[in-house]
């Protein structure tokens, strides 16, 4: 894949940068982690609104891809609307969601992008992710 570059605009399209990436098809099954080895029930969280990376899409895929390999434990695919790329924070914390950008330097040059979704959406889903990452836990 192509290294990103923020060329002269200030803010990037990170979220298209991965868009592109998946487009290489010949590439893709290389690149792809072998999840049908996996020797266990799955848990995939992603906001639908991610736009650091297609989170929602990549779940699905990995979904179809334990489908399509006849696995043979539980997935859960549990997607959240309106929230983005921040669902991983602290479910204590409301706050650490409330910057809606961040940074990334390239060549020299500093650049912004957005992560997505909303603070409340965010705020919803790690809250709701915790619950059930100790429910999806107490049934190993």
């Amino acid at each position: 894949m192509d290294k990103i570059t923020g060329g002269s605009s200030e803010e990037l399209d990170v979220l298209a940068y991965w868009h592109s990436g998946l487009k290489k098809n010949k590439y893709l099954e290389t690149a792809s982690i072998k999840v049908e080895k996996i020797n266990g029930p799955v848990l995939l969280f992603s906001g639908k609104n991610d736009s650091v990376w297609p989170s929602a899409e990549m779940a699905n895929r990995i979904e179809q891809r334990l489908d399509a390999k006849k696995f043979t434990f539980s997935v859960q695919n549990i997607q959240y609307e309106n929230a983005g790329h921040l669902i991983s924070r602290n479910p204590e914390n409301d706050d650490d969601t409330s910057e809606r950008m961040g940074k990334m330097t390239l060549n020299g040059k500093q650049h912004t992008y957005h992560f997505g979704g909303t603070q409340e959406g965010d705020n919803f889903a790690k809250k709701d992710a915790k619950i059930k990452v100790f429910a999806f836990l107490e049934n190993l």
